[in-house]
């Protein structure tokens, strides 16, 4: 189960910022932190819809790829996920490749890995109680 989901909501992450998008209609870079941050009310709700779109993935790595044990790795291949968003973004002139989107991207994974964590803790100790 816990694979279905995962490849399912990679799936989804490469729907979102892929194929919402118009080939071609972008190919900038944008390498200074905090550059969206504050300009407007749009460029907000895209920091916050990163760190939300993000949130699931990392609680379907957490679950997928070892929980708790693997953490570092997890935060890794979410790391690993967010590049190749922005690379194909950037090769195929469907977004922007901003190193913003990267951190809140893997802001968003570290809380879903964080929420497996706490879940998993939760769990654990429920079946504790009950034997």
């Amino acid at each position: 189960m816990a694979s279905v989901c995962f490849c399912t909501y990679l799936l989804i992450i490469f729907c979102i910022t892929l194929l919402s998008r118009e080939q071609g209609s972008t190919n900038k870079i944008d390498l200074v932190i905090g550059s969206t941050l504050k300009i407007n009310t749009r460029n907000n709700a895209y920091v916050v819809e990163n760190i939300l779109l993000f949130i699931p993935y990392g609680f379907c790595l957490a679950w997928r790829f070892g929980g708790r044990k693997k953490w570092i790795q997890n935060i890794g291949w979410g790391l690993v996920t967010t590049l190749s968003v922005e690379c194909t973004q950037l090769i195929t002139g469907r977004g922007v490749f901003q190193i913003d989107d990267i951190l809140t991207n893997e802001i968003g994974c570290l809380i879903g890995i964080i929420v497996f964590a706490i879940a998993g803790c939760y769990v654990t100790k429920q079946n504790t109680l009950l034997q």
